[in-house]
């Protein structure tokens, strides 16, 4: 289960890194 929720936290952050370079162009 560990896992899982280690690979839903790396999708979160990925999906804020993209949002984030949205933003800035």
């Amino acid at each position: 289960m560990s896992k899982k929720r280690t690979k839903y936290t790396s999708a979160f952050k990925t999906k804020l890194v993209l949002e984030l370079l949205q933003n800035e162009s």
